[in-house]
């Protein structure tokens, strides 16, 4: 339910940026063709001077004609630009439909910057002249900005890594250096969770949202409750004394949990078998709680594993514990160990001794 309840709450806002985006490449589109229609207008009017020039209608020198000349043929690359992208900008959305619509705007944007800048350097060599100069110093640019840039450069490879590997979607319970939270956005340098579970002892939610730069997966485990299905096994244990009827509290413990599960599990197994089939995990997959035996110091303790929502391990976890403490307080050979200290008096202890020979004197 929780997560049933986060997905729809994402895709909402998915389905708003979705909208926010559409109008964004709308007026894009309007600028564009804005920008063509001014350009041209210039571009003609330019043409007109040099149409004179050449007829020598009009007089002008020759240093000015070539500065003329140049404008024209930036104006020129200004319209060739634009026009190039009102055709790819479409073409470049329906392209990357597979992301959300807050990273095909960056993409856009992207697309739109990249063409602009060379634009801009196709009017800069015809302006300076030193196309080689001109390219040394884009080289050494580019390498400086290259390096100042790392990290969100990383962070681009992270989301790429992300897009196409899917480690973890919008809607996944991860956790990453200690940080866990479920995952509701992806963007193109940074991922945002809602956190859970820091400081409690448990998965509540805390309202924190926090936000991880993509390129951490390249540095650091993610671990995921939710990647191909939205399960896992969890345990609780339960100590008892080595007085008590243990095969009576392994029963016990075992009822317990399947009163709390009930038929949960069955249709939990037939849900994760497809992904399972054949790995070593298969072997685990049980329609009924189990439960384990193990010796410790001054009890027993019985472990019972079991399959449950990710997202509900704590309130699952409670309800089997109190269910066992309500059956154990049903039964007087079944007791809950506890640390304590009991004193036991040998016949060759002091105390021992002492009580033998007032037994005699008596």
């Amino acid at each position: 339910m929780h997560r049933m309840k986060l997905v729809k709450m994402i895709s909402l806002d998915m389905e708003s940026r979705k909208n926010m985006f559409q109008d964004y490449l709308v007026k894009i589109e309007r600028m564009q063709s804005k920008v063509i229609v001014v350009s041209f207008v210039i571009a003609l009017f330019l043409g007109l001077i040099l149409l004179s020039v050449r007829l020598e209608l009009i007089s002008i020198e020759t240093s000015h004609l070539a500065m003329l000349s140049n404008i024209m043929l930036s104006i020129f690359a200004v319209i060739v630009a634009t026009a190039f992208l009102k055709i790819t900008t479409p073409l470049l959305n329906r392209f990357f439909f597979f992301l959300d619509s807050s990273s095909r705007s960056i993409v856009v944007h992207a697309w739109n910057y990249g063409v602009w800048f060379v634009a801009l350097l196709a009017i800069l060599a015809r302006f300076t002249g030193h196309m080689q100069s001109l390219g040394i110093s884009i080289g050494v640019f580019s390498a400086g900005l290259a390096i100042a840039l790392q990290q969100p450069i990383t962070s681009v490879v992270g989301w790429l890594i992300i897009m196409a590997k899917k480690p973890y979607r919008e809607g996944d319970r991860i956790v990453v250096r200690e940080i866990k939270g479920d995952v509701v956005e992806i963007t193109l340098f940074y991922t945002v969770l809602r956190e859970f579970g820091r400081d409690m002892d448990g998965d509540d939610p805390t309202g924190v949202k926090i936000t991880i730069p993509n390129n951490i997966i390249l540095m650091e485990p993610i671990l995921n409750y939710t990647s191909e299905f939205p399960f896992i096994w969890d345990y609780t244990a339960v100590s008892v004394t080595y007085e008590s009827d243990i095969q009576l509290a392994r029963k016990l413990v075992k009822e317990a949990s399947m009163e709390v599960l009930g038929d949960s599990m069955k249709r939990a197994v037939e849900r994760m078998r497809p992904h399972l089939y054949g790995t070593p995990q298969e072997a685990d997959l049980s329609e009924d709680p189990v439960v384990f035996t193990k010796f410790s110091d001054s009890s027993v303790v019985l472990d019972v594993r079991y399959i449950c929502k990710a997202v509900r391990r704590r309130r699952v976890k409670s309800d089997i514990n109190e269910k066992i403490i309500e059956a154990f307080g049903k039964h007087d050979n079944v007791t809950i160990a506890y640390p304590h200290q009991q004193l036991v008096f040998h016949d060759e202890s002091i105390e021992g001794m002492m009580r033998k020979y007032l037994q005699k004197k008596s």
